[in-house]
């Protein structure tokens, strides 16, 4: 889920290494017209680095998300208890509002996977195969 913020901040990195981007082949193509070549190799490699940070900043901001995704989840997610744990998002009035999810793909992985009522009366995981008792 892509809140407000984080499309705002999206944006604005956007704009900001478009910015750095754009500035870094100004001044290559200035260091070009004055035909020095030892000071144009030297603006292509920072323009190069430029590039690299950049794209490093993209993955970790990316990455941020993704931690404060689950951060968020992680405050909704609680087990209920029936005849085994299965994980359920309880809504702000304290009921179970998504779910069931399973706990061993949540408690293993962090990964947020329905689980599906089986005929013989267990819950199972089509991800990780794991069969639950099914109380609800």
């Amino acid at each position: 889920m892509q809140t407000h913020e984080t499309r705002f901040l999206g944006t604005c990195a956007t704009i900001y290494r478009m910015s750095i981007l754009d500035n870094a082949k100004d001044v290559a193509k200035a260091v070009h017209e004055i035909n020095n070549l030892d000071l144009y190799q030297r603006v292509l490699n920072l323009h190069s680095d430029i590039i690299e940070l950049v794209e490093e900043n993209n993955r970790l901001r990316m990455e941020i998300g993704e931690l404060k995704k689950k951060v968020e989840i992680k405050g909704k997610l609680k087990p209920i208890m029936n005849k085994d744990l299965i994980y359920y998002l309880i809504s702000d009035r304290g009921d179970p509002d998504e779910g069931p999810f399973c706990p061993t793909c949540w408690d293993v992985d962090g990964k947020l996977v329905r689980v599906f009522p089986y005929g013989d009366g267990t819950h199972t995981c089509n991800y990780c195969l794991t069969f639950r008792p099914r109380g609800r």
